[in-house]
């Protein structure tokens, strides 16, 4: 627990003007915006891993919170400056500041306590964890449940689930845990006290309160972007230059015929039920492209790994662009018989 922190992030906020109306002479109000939780990343450097949407200025006004304020287990509260943020990912970085200004202010430095990073990628179906944070912005305290699914894919929610923007980039845990507001931000362990997952989430799967199902990000993916972050670079992502769309199991599938034009549809009654990723389209001299991949091919696999989601394929890819990294694709191709002939391809990545 001594390395999990509650965070309050406030902004000034229009205040209503004289008669409650608000626009010219209305007063900014310092209002608490939102709280949340967050663990200490890296004690010398004093920074704090938790979530974008924790740091975040309300819905309007753009940018992140004007001051962030720390709470730590032992009730010392501090500064906190946002570092950076990747909204895409959730992820966000802040740094403690610590009072200099005033004699004596050096001898009532926080002590940071680091929490050791474990591996989602280690995690099994029904192991148990717990989510250290500060529900509904209380007091700090611990949360014991399972872990659901070790490696959920944004594009698993199902249509008539409700829940935020899919982390198309980053690789998720589903828990079974009775998380609410407040433990955003806050450390996934395992039984090792290793952090394993940022909790970020959650869908809502039915009516009932039991289908709302917690989202935490692998601590693989948010250890990747926050290296970036507290680089001072700008976080950017990998390209495959391939637009992809999953089949499964269909008594048929559409494909493109390069004869017939763009967007044509050839006769398709050879193709025998696949599942897979159709590839719908390439960008003009992508990485796809350029790696012999081609408009109809159906992916099926992914640096060895079975492909059925377009999840499948951006887990691989990461969050984060690495200069010359490639992944191996094999994908089915058809031609003139009924049997399809099995392509590799080597990608180089692209970023942007």
């Amino acid at each position: 627990m001594g390395s999990t922190v509650r965070i309050e992030s406030w902004a000034y906020v229009s205040g209503g003007g004289f008669w409650g109306s608000g626009g010219a002479g209305a007063a900014l109000v310092p209002t608490k915006v939102s709280s949340g939780s967050g663990v200490v990343y890296d004690a010398e450097e004093r920074l704090i891993l938790t979530n974008a949407h924790v740091l975040d200025s309300p819905v309007g006004m753009g940018g992140v919170a004007t001051r962030v304020k720390v709470v730590f287990s032992g009730g010392q509260v501090r500064e906190g400056r946002v570092v950076a943020v990747d909204r895409d990912c959730d992820i966000g970085l802040l740094r403690i500041e610590e009072p200099r200004w005033r004699l004596g202010a050096e001898s009532e430095r926080v002590e940071l306590v680091e929490a050791p990073l474990g591996k989602s990628s280690a995690l099994a179906r029904g192991e148990r964890v717990a989510v250290l944070g500060a529900p509904l912005g209380g007091s700090l305290g611990a949360t014991v449940g399972t872990v659901e699914s070790p490696a959920f894919l944004a594009d698993e929610m199902a249509a008539g689930q409700r829940g935020p923007p899919p982390l198309l980039y980053t690789q998720l845990v589903r828990l079974a845990a009775p998380i609410v507001q407040g433990n955003s931000g806050g450390p996934v362990i395992n039984r090792a006290g290793e952090v394993v997952a940022i909790a970020s989430t959650a869908i809502q799967t039915g009516a009932d309160p039991g289908s709302r199902k917690p989202l935490a990000i692998s601590i693989e993916d948010a250890d990747a972007v926050a290296k970036v972050l507290r680089s001072g670079a700008q976080v950017r992502r990998p390209v495959l230059g391939a637009a992809l769309e999953a089949i499964d199991e269909v008594d048929s599938v559409w494909r493109l015929d390069a004869e017939a034009g763009d967007g044509a549809q050839a006769d398709h009654s050879d193709v025998r039920a696949v599942a897979g990723l159709l590839v719908r389209g390439l960008a003009s001299g992508g990485p796809a492209e350029r790696a012999g991949l081609r408009v109809g091919d159906v992916i099926v696999r992914c640096n060895g790994r079975r492909t059925r989601l377009k999840g499948d394929v951006l887990r691989e890819l990461g969050p984060v662009a690495q200069a010359g990294r490639r992944i191996h694709v094999q994908a089915l191709r058809w031609g003139e018989g009924v049997e399809p002939t099995r392509v590799q391809a080597s990608v180089e990545l692209g970023q942007r």
